[in-house]
Formats: C-alpha cells, sequence, structure tokens
C-alpha cells in the first residue's frame, strides 16, 4: 500500500507500507515532537491526485499535525 503523508507545512514523502495508520497515531517523521494524523483519505481519486500534484498510484492520503 501506497501512502502520501503529508504535513502542516505542506512537506510530503510518499511511503510504502503494509498497515494504514488511524487518525490519533504518532508519525515518526517531518519533526519532533512526533505528529499525529488527523486524517485518512483513503482510495484518491485522480482529480484529487492531481491537485496535490502527484502523479503516482496512491491507495490513500494521510494527513498530519
Amino acid at each position: 500500500m501506497k501512502l502520501l503523508i503529508i504535513n502542516a507545512y505542506g512537506k510530503a514523502k510518499i511511503k510504502e507500507t503494509n498497515i494504514l495508520p488511524r487518525v490519533g497515531d504518532r508519525i515518526d517523521m517531518f519533526y519532533k515532537p512526533l505528529p499525529h494524523v488527523i486524517g485518512v483519505c483513503l482510495f484518491p481519486t485522480k482529480e484529487t491526485l492531481k491537485g496535490l500534484n502527484v502523479d503516482d498510484v496512491i491507495d490513500a492520503v494521510v494527513t498530519v499535525e
């Protein structure tokens, strides 16, 4: 499963994983203290990914704060 993880400052990273983080989970990336998941969008459409300037196939968009 490919995840697009986006933080509150617009920095994004694509991560290949077998698990899907839930709202409230902490993610060990971007900065300390560790950001927590505030939203998960499963199966984003091509239009949504185009709006995020992503040309890759993504299974979920995860936003963290």
